[in-house]
């Protein structure tokens, strides 16, 4: 079974609701407040789980770890496959997210860095090692409203 073919149940949202809040909770606490045993909440979250329909995560806070810039590209992509460019883009230490697109660009990736002099130091030297980069369009993150990892089912 595929991520895209798991049916969610009320059981399972109710799970993966309280994985939300708490991914550190036990299966045997997950179990009283849901009413089933500690071993049908590990059978299901082990099946959300292998199926890639769940995946338990810890998120950090960006500032936590004195990120002061969030970049955001939009990166046009010539005499390469966009995959390739965006795979190859991914391996960057300083890419916070990088997706394939529709529409204007091909990619639209996020950078996270300290401090503006690494764009030059670091992140130029990278981008410009990469065959398939066209036109690259720069956005500087002034203020991040939401950053929200809470989507999915249970919403």
């Amino acid at each position: 079974m595929t991520a895209e073919a798991y049916q969610f149940d009320a059981l399972d949202r109710q799970i993966v609701a309280l994985l939300k809040q708490d991914g550190r909770i036990t299966n045997q606490e997950i179990g009283v407040q849901v009413g089933a045993t500690r071993a049908m909440v590990g059978a299901r979250v082990q099946r959300m789980t292998e199926c890639g329909a769940l995946r338990i995560v810890a998120a950090a806070d960006f500032s936590a770890y004195d990120y002061n810039l969030l970049i955001a590209l939009g990166i046009k992509v010539t005499g390469r496959s966009a995959h390739d460019v965006a795979a190859e883009l991914a391996r960057l230490p300083e890419m916070f997210a990088v997706h394939t697109v529709t529409g204007a660009h091909q990619i639209e990736a996020l950078v996270a860095v300290h401090e503006f002099g690494e764009l030059a130091k670091t992140v130029m030297p990278a981008l410009l090692k990469i065959e398939g980069l066209g036109e690259i369009d720069v956005a500087i993150a002034t203020d991040i409203m939401t950053y929200n990892f809470d989507v999915g089912i249970s919403r």
